[in-house]
C-alpha cells in the first residue's frame, strides 16, 4: 500500500533550528547527526512550554525564540497539561521566588527550566531541592540552547547540579580572564566544545567528528593547559562567553 501525501507529511517535520523529528519512531535525531537518537514526544503531540518573565520583553523575547519550533506548543500560563514545561525567566532570586519554584514544580507538576541573571553559590542547595531540571544565565540563552535545554527538561534529561557548577566556572573564568587578550581556539577545538555544550559525551563527539576518543580527549586536554582551565564545564563556558560557540 502506497504511503498517501497526509502519511508524508506526519512522517517528518523538520524545524527551523535544524532539528528533524521522525514521527513514526516518536525519537529526535539532530541534522547531520545520522544514528544518534533521542526520545521526545512524538510530533503529533508537541511538547506543552508555558513561559513566565518578569518583564514584557523578556516574556516576548522567549515567545519568539521557543513560538517558532514545530516541537514546541506554547500554552496560556492558566493551562495546566501533563508534560508541561516552564520556562521561568527572572532577574534575581530571594526566599518568596524560591518558595513558589517549590510550589510550581510540586504542587503544579511542571518541569521547570530557570532563566535567571545571576545565581549565588548560596542558592545551589536551596534550588537543587526545589525540583527544578535545569539553570541558564540569561546572558546566554540563545535560542538555539534554549530550545535544546526544553527539548532536554521535555525528556527528563535535565542536570541541575552540572548547570550550577557551568555557571560558577563561568563567574571563575571572567575573574581570571578579565582584560587580558581574546586567546585563539582552533576551529577542531570549536568543534569538540561545540558538541560538549550540546551536552554530548566524549564517545558523541567522536562519533560525530570521525575521530577517535583519546583525540577529543587530547584536543581537550589542550584547551584547558594552555588556558588555564581545571576541566571540561569551565573550557565550555570560556568557548561560550569569548563568542566562539
Amino acid at each position: 500500500m502506497r504511503p498517501t501525501d497526509s502519511d508524508k507529511t506526519t512522517q517528518r517535520r523538520t524545524d527551523r533550528a535544524g532539528i528533524s523529528l521522525a514521527s513514526g519512531r516518536g525519537t529526535l535525531t539532530r541534522s547531520g547527526r545520522a544514528g544518534r537518537h533521542l526520545s521526545v514526544l512524538p510530533t503529533w503531540e508537541p511538547i506543552p512550554v508555558r513561559i513566565e518573565a518578569h518583564d514584557p520583553l523578556s516574556q516576548a523575547g522567549a515567545v519568539a525564540q521557543l513560538g517558532r519550533h514545530n516541537a514546541i506548543e506554547l500554552i496560556d500560563n492558566q493551562a495546566k497539561r501533563p508534560g508541561t514545561v516552564l520556562v521561568l525567566i527572572t532577574d534575581s532570586l530571594h526566599e518568596t521566588a524560591l518558595v513558589r519554584l517549590r510550589r510550581l514544580v510540586r504542587t503544579d507538576g511542571v518541569r521547570l527550566v530557570l532563566v535567571v541573571d545571576e545565581v549565588r553559590d548560596e542558592h545551589h542547595v536551596p534550588l537543587i531541592a526545589c525540583g527544578i531540571d535545569a539553570v541558564l544565565r540569561r546572558g546566554e540563552a540563545t535560542e538555539g540552547k534554549l530550545l535544546r535545554t526544553v527539548l532536554a527538561t521535555a525528556r527528563g534529561e535535565g542536570d541541575p547540579a552540572a548547570d550550577l557548577r557551568g555557571l560558577q566556572a563561568t563567574r571563575v573564568g571572567v575573574a581570571t580572564y578579565s582584560g587580558a587578550p581574546r586567546p585563539v581556539l582552533t576551529t577542531r577545538e570549536v568543534e569538540v566544545l561545540g558538541l560538549f555544550a550540546e551536552g554530548m559525551s566524549t564517545l558523541d563527539v567522536a562519533a560525530g567528528l570521525g575521530c577517535s576518543e583519546r583525540t577529543v580527549k587530547n584536543v581537550l586536554k589542550a584547551v584547558t593547559a594552555r588556558l588555564g582551565l581545571r576541566n571540561r564545564v569551565q573550557a565550555v563556558s570560556f568557548a561560550l562567553r569569548q563568542g566562539y560557540i
